[in-house]
């Protein structure tokens, strides 16, 4: 690898761990005109690559579709079939992202074709050529898996992930399978589990001192804590976040951050607590151009404008964050369930039974949509084992 090329990659890995996204896409973009200049295609791929990362971590899901489908068509037939692999399950993940499943469920099949094509096969008798190949499959694939609720095969190669990095040895991939595998096991209702797995790889992390990942794991603690219903834990976890990507100059985990700790402080009706958070987070979003966590923010917010009288701006706020919500914006399937869950709320404390019995059924269909891509016997956690799915279930029930 030339000076350049690794000077490249550190600034543009500096960019990224401090979330400067903007500054990420305008050095990708510098290095694909270079590239395509001097006719390096290779370079030229990888740039467009990460710009669809940077694009994407904008809330610029449109563009990075573009981006990606560019690299695509720039890979010749014979070029290496890792590289369009991994450009197809990043494709799938933005498509995921944006609501389009159906289009996001052919992408993963069509990657999982290709890395047949290259040894990376089911079934644990089966050996991928060589850990350089598998290491970065198996973590996207798990990551795309997850996003589309293929829980079990999500579940296989995060397993796969970190039975790699930890016969390499490698800790920061073990930390990474590991946060995976906690996520997932929390999505999933085993509890106990999932605070294993993330403590693990708190560990893990501690190793290698990557601050902007001991970060997302406090924030999958808190998460945890969210789902075990132990509200004052999860608070303190999310603080915890919070407070550690102030201190790294991590701007989109703060607003993240942000966003949960306000919604952990609305369940317990701290409107004070949870006015603060929500007004930092409103304030953020826009700035880095993060309209999902706005609409999340924006349906909490009604609810708590609506819990203190004001209806009137209860409703805008709701009007504004549905406009997301009901649209094919920037929002995962699991967001946009939350979000809408947290609509349902704010029309009831409005008074607007029938407008909370729409959004309601309207998260339940979400939720149900990815139940219903998962093994039996994960479903029921799935569904009853984890919030805000279980109150959605049980609001549907009653």
């Amino acid at each position: 690898m030339t000076l350049r090329r690794r000077t490249f990659e550190r600034r543009l890995s500096l960019h990224f761990g401090l979330g400067e996204f903007a500054r990420a896409e305008a050095i990708c973009r510098d290095a694909f005109r270079t590239a395509a200049r001097t006719k390096d295609r290779p370079a030229a791929i990888a740039a467009l690559g990460n710009l669809a990362g940077a694009l994407r971590s904008q809330g610029r899901f449109d563009e990075a579709v573009n981006a990606l489908r560019r690299a695509l068509s720039w890979i010749v037939p014979e070029g290496s079939q890792l590289r369009r692999c991994l450009l197809t399950t990043s494709l799938g993940m933005v498509q995921a992202h944006r609501g389009h499943g159906d289009s996001a469920q052919r992408l993963y099949a069509q990657a999982r074709s290709l890395a047949e094509g290259f040894g990376l096969r089911e079934g644990p008798r089966v050996k991928p050529r060589s850990t350089e190949q598998s290491d970065p499959l198996y973590t996207q694939f798990q990551g795309l898996a997850r996003a589309l609720g293929r829980y079990a095969e999500s579940r296989i190669d995060a397993e796969r992930a970190l039975l790699l990095a930890t016969n390499a040895p490698q800790p920061a991939r073990e930390a990474a399978a590991l946060l995976a595998l906690g996520l997932l096991a929390g999505e999933l209702g085993l509890i106990a589990g999932a605070r294993a797995a993330l403590a693990l790889a708190r560990r893990a992390t501690a190793e290698v001192g990557d601050r902007r990942f001991e970060s997302a794991i406090l924030q999958a603690l808190g998460e945890n804590a969210t789902q075990a219903g132990d509200a004052a834990l999860a608070r303190q976890r999310f603080a915890e976040a919070l407070e550690l990507r102030r201190k790294i100059g991590y701007r989109p985990g703060v607003c993240e951050s942000l966003l949960a700790l306000g919604q952990v402080h609305a369940m317990v009706r701290d409107v004070d607590g949870a006015r603060v958070c929500l007004e930092e987070a409103l304030e953020l979003a826009p700035t880095l151009e993060m309209p999902g966590i706005a609409a999340l923010a924006r349906a909490t917010a009604a609810l708590l404008h609506a819990r203190e009288g004001r209806a009137d701006r209860a409703r805008e706020q709701l009007e504004k964050a549905h406009s997301v919500l009901g649209s094919d914006g920037p929002l995962s399937v699991a967001s946009r369930a939350e979000g809408l869950y947290f609509a349902a709320m704010a029309a009831e404390a409005l008074g607007d039974a029938e407008a909370a019995g729409v959004y309601m059924w309207q998260a339940y269909d979400l939720v149900q949509e990815m139940a219903e891509r998962m093994a039996p016997a994960q479903r029921h956690a799935f569904l009853t084992g984890t919030s805000p799915n279980r109150e959605i279930v049980a609001a549907v029930a009653e």
